[in-house]
């Protein structure tokens, strides 16, 4: 099997390096791994936005896609960072700070970007707490998502979702005055 020089799925899949052309298939680990329990994740919840970005189909567009979509892989496993996106991608840490400079954004920014896009999407999509969103994110308070939102979107999570049900209905209801009859 030839290597695969594009983004490279089963190193993403996987979280490691992937050797091709190898006579053998091996996995190599510590033995200590083999007496340690999984670590408890909260399940991570599925949206509309995440089934039309599925379903959307094709690469994504540019190198600014790309990284998003490294790092949405990455957050599902709530492990951000800059190596891992970077060996993902076959590049240095510095190569893709620089690729990322000429897209005139940076790491931080772009998963911040990320973080907020996924948290406003878990708030739409309703059944889960702040803290449960917070502990989805990767935040190990409520504390800090609701501040770290805040920060980056002028409102708490609780007053974001409160506004997006409002604007919600104003988008669905006619314009003009309304006549609204609880009688029989």
């Amino acid at each position: 099997m030839p290597p695969i020089t594009r983004l490279d799925d089963a190193e993403i899949a996987f979280g490691c390096p992937i050797h091709w052309n190898k006579k053998a298939l091996e996995i190599c680990f510590p033995r200590h791994l083999l007496t340690a329990s999984a670590p408890a994740h909260p399940i991570s919840v599925s949206t509309v936005e995440d089934i039309v970005r599925e379903r959307s189909g094709g690469t994504p567009r540019d190198f600014h896609q790309v990284v998003e979509a490294v790092l949405l892989m990455q957050l599902k496993e709530q492990n951000i960072s800059i190596d891992r996106t970077a060996q993902a991608l076959n590049l240095s840490d510095r190569s893709l700070q620089r690729k990322l400079e000429q897209e005139n954004t940076t790491f931080r920014t772009l998963t911040n970007e990320v973080l907020v896009t996924r948290a406003k999407e878990l708030l739409r999509h309703g059944g889960m707490s702040v803290k449960a969103i917070s502990l989805e994110l990767g935040y190990s308070s409520q504390h800090k998502f609701s501040r770290a939102f805040r920060d980056c979107v002028g409102l708490s999570p609780t007053q974001y979702l409160s506004q997006s049900v409002v604007d919600h209905l104003e988008n669905r209801l006619p314009s003009g005055p309304l006549r609204c009859s609880f009688l029989r």
